[in-house]
């Protein structure tokens, strides 16, 4: 680990409430060094960043280094071993709860998606202070957010005539910039690392929810972001020029949405994800590409599986741009 100065060092935000921020990285060096670059040019930077390494990739200490003035301080973990988003949020998060008070607030960065606003991370940080400070039990914001019905298993879109003012959602999805108050991770505890990838956002959010916490986006900033992402007028339709996931990630994501909402006491919807959206999806994405039907159905299948029997963790290797970590 490496800590040019100590996170108790003095800041230029330094008085008021911290901001603090864990980046996720995981063989991307290029796309860290960029996403450095923004963080650097924000109008508020974070006072102390952790910068986990998934990939133990030898170059990346040094990207960081040289971007040093992309906050205050700043410290690098590598892990052993790929801990996926879920563990290496865990990790980061753990340390930021060693250093932090509990009206600071922590900021989750993904090194592929960075604030591509330079004021995004001020927006943000007043947002939730504001926020707070108007209602205690608002313990999350970020830059776009979804509710979620337990009962379908299926996230609600917010409709863009709703990104008005502050509105209430049930959790902030990964890569859109959350920032959580420490305190309410002392509370509820940090992200799942057994989810590996994929819903461990929600699993977050809910649990917030289940002790009277709150999330909370500005619809302004959630309708530049949708219309950045050239998503805006597409309320109820999939994404554009959406491709099938590859087999690993939607085992992932099916196992988790399974367990998910089986532990919560939904069975009867993770009974209707796992026959439609996984042996359902399954059969068609056969039908339509011939040369990946037994991979995405022997993934599905043990996915569900898994997802009832709760055996979590990283259980498939994940493929990422031609390596198996």
């Amino acid at each position: 680990m490496t800590e040019p100065a100590g996170p108790d060092a003095p800041t230029p935000n330094a008085g008021a409430a911290r901001l603090f921020g864990v980046l996720i990285t995981f063989r991307r060096p290029a796309a860290l060094a960029e996403h450095l670059e923004l963080l650097a040019g924000q109008t508020r930077r974070p006072d102390h960043l952790v910068v986990v390494d998934n990939g133990g990739t030898p170059e990346i200490e040094d990207t960081i280094a040289a971007r040093s003035d992309a906050a205050g301080t700043y410290e690098y973990l590598a892990t052993t071993e790929n801990l996926g988003p879920a563990g290496g949020i865990a990790r980061g998060l753990s340390r930021v709860l060693e250093i932090a008070d509990d009206d600071d607030w922590v900021v989750l960065l993904d090194d592929d998606n960075p604030p591509r606003r330079d004021d995004l991370l001020a927006s943000l940080y007043d947002l939730a202070r504001n926020s707070h400070a108007q209602d205690p039990q608002v313990a999350m914001v970020g830059k776009t957010g979804a509710n979620f019905d337990l009962r379908r298993g299926r996230a609600v879109r917010l409709r863009d005539d709703e990104l008005s003012g502050v509105v209430a959602v049930d959790y902030v999805a990964g890569g859109q910039l959350p920032v959580i108050r420490v305190g309410a991770l002392r509370d509820v505890g940090v992200f799942d690392e057994r989810f590996f990838f994929s819903f461990d956002d929600l699993d977050f959010g809910l649990r917030l929810r289940a002790r009277g916490l709150r999330a909370v986006v500005d619809g302004s900033i959630a309708h530049w972001a949708r219309a950045r992402a050239g998503r805006l007028d597409a309320d109820g339709g999939a994404p554009r020029n959406a491709r099938t996931a590859p087999p690993w990630r939607r085992y992932y994501s099916l196992r988790n949405l399974v367990y998910l909402l089986r532990v919560r006491g939904h069975r009867r919807a993770a009974l209707r994800v796992s026959v439609a959206d996984g042996l359902g999806k399954a059969i068609v994405i056969g039908v339509r590409q011939p040369r990946d039907a037994w991979p995405h159905l022997r993934f599905t299948v043990k996915a569900i599986a898994d997802g009832w029997t709760g055996r979590l963790g990283r259980r498939v290797a994940p493929v990422v741009r031609g390596s198996t970590p």
